[in-house]
């Protein structure tokens, strides 16, 4: 899967904490451009320690083993380059060559 990921990166699978599953998701989501640009927003009017910007489910399967990936396209063009980016959600070795060539800095099942 690495290889086929490339350029991006493959990290681990993230776990959340037993009965905290809904706040650790809400403290590191976006699931769609506008909450990217809400995001986005906040780093340019606060001091913030963000390094990376996780775009959860912006992958969207398709019947043919492929996946929609505008919205996924359009949050990577949004943050450009200001932050890294990790693409989560409907994650194959089927679709992590896509995912990764739409300048995702990583991706995480």
């Amino acid at each position: 899967m690495a290889d086929a990921a490339d350029p991006a990166c493959i990290l681990e699978t993230r776990k959340t904490a037993p009965g905290l599953r809904l706040v650790d998701k809400w403290a590191v989501e976006t699931r769609t451009p506008a909450e990217v640009h809400e995001v986005l927003e906040y780093a340019s009017q606060t001091k913030t320690s963000l390094t990376r910007i996780m775009l959860d489910n912006m992958v969207i399967p398709l019947s043919n083993v492929d996946v929609e990936v505008s919205m996924l396209k359009e949050a990577v063009e949004l943050i450009d380059g200001r932050f890294e980016t990790e693409a989560s959600g409907n994650v194959t070795l089927e679709t992590v060559h896509t995912i990764g060539q739409n300048g995702v800095s990583c991706i995480s099942r």
